[in-house]
């Protein structure tokens, strides 16, 4: 039996989701900062699937929404929030990238 985050269909998507951000060297969008590729996978800076819509409030297909790439520690900063609120949250320097 498969748990959410080990269900195919989100492991492909965070697959090409890391792949494209990579190859776009594309920093956090949340925070504006590069994005440490080679870093350890539970380091702070380690690249992060973060979804759009968070998974606790966008229902029974939340885990299966748009993907962004942040984080690690961005990402859990962020937990429920919208986009809006958590950068609203922000000091004014924060520089958000272009969502795409």
């Amino acid at each position: 039996m498969t748990t959410e985050r080990t269900h195919r269909r989100y492991r492909e998507a965070k697959a090409r989701l890391f792949a494209r951000a990579r190859a776009t060297d594309a920093a956090c969008h949340l925070c504006g900062e590069p994005i440490a590729w080679d870093a350890d996978p539970n380091s702070n800076y380690a690249p992060s699937a973060d979804h759009a819509d968070a998974v606790a409030t966008s229902g029974p297909n939340g885990l299966f929404g748009r993907l962004l790439i942040s984080h690690r520690l961005c990402n859990s900063r962020r937990g429920s929030k919208t986009v809006e609120d958590y950068l609203a949250t922000q000091p004014q320097d924060a520089r958000p990238t272009l969502v795409w």
